[in-house]
C-alpha cells in the first residue's frame, strides 16, 4: 500500500509489519485502533500500533514506513517492467 503525503510528490510505502492477534473480537463490537509514530530515521519511519474493542486489548505490534519520492520510485518502477518485460 502507498499513500501520496504532500504535493511534492512524496509517498511513503510500507515496508514491514509485525502483529500479535490477542483475541477475537464479536460481530457488531465496535473496535479502535492507534497508531504512534516511535522513531523516524532519515526516509524511515517506525510506528507502534493497538487494536481495543469495547471489552479491551484485542492487538498490538509495529509497522515500519519509508518516505520516498516519487519521480525515483516510477524511474525504479520503469526500470523494473523493462527488465521483465
Amino acid at each position: 500500500m502507498h499513500t501520496k503525503i504532500s504535493s511534492g510528490g512524496l509517498y511513503h510505502l510500507g515496508n514491514r509489519s509485525k502483529y500479535q492477534h490477542l483475541k477475537a473480537t464479536p460481530v457488531g463490537m465496535k473496535v479502535k485502533c492507534e497508531a504512534v509514530i516511535t522513531k523516524v530515521e532519515g526516509k524511515k519511519i517506525t510506528l507502534d500500533v493497538k487494536a481495543w474493542d469495547e471489552q479491551g486489548l484485542i492487538g498490538s505490534g509495529a509497522h515500519v514506513r519509508f518516505m520516498v519520492e516519487a519521480a525515483s520510485l516510477w524511474k525504479n518502477l520503469k526500470a523494473l517492467f523493462k527488465f521483465l518485460l
